[in-house]
């Protein structure tokens, strides 16, 4: 979606996980909930939060406290 820009970085350090924020106006939004979309890598989730059929949130979290991710992995090492 060529109209997303990063609003926020994650600060825990531990991620590289992002909120987003679309340069649209909010009534081309769409109405509607949350769906979570997630993906499996063997030591984190990689997981989508889309609000009002929107991105909103895109979270990598390592499955162990040691795991510490820079940047988001290449899409084709993910599992769905």
């Amino acid at each position: 979606m060529p109209d997303l820009r990063v609003d926020e970085v994650c600060g825990c350090g531990q991620c590289p996980s992002i909120s987003l924020i679309a340069d649209h106006s909010p009534a081309s939004c769409g109405e509607g909930g949350r769906t979570v979309v997630t993906a499996f890598l063997d030591d984190a989730l990689v997981i989508l939060f889309v609000d009002g059929g929107v991105p909103s949130y895109l979270e990598l979290a390592p499955l162990d406290d040691s795991t510490v991710y820079t940047e988001f992995p290449d899409a084709s090492a993910l599992e769905f």
